[in-house]
């Protein structure tokens, strides 16, 4: 499975709530920060 793959089965997933969701709300937005960058940050 591709990271586009996981990236699309989050937004898909992911909804809005309080509680544990938060963490997967986090990966999903590093995630997407990660493809918008093309790779690592340096600093």
């Amino acid at each position: 499975m591709s990271k586009d793959d996981i990236l699309t089965i989050l937004k898909q997933q992911v909804k809005p709530a309080r509680g544990c969701t938060e963490p997967v709300a986090v990966a999903l937005a590093v995630s997407t920060a990660y493809k918008d960058i093309k790779g690592d940050v340096d600093k």
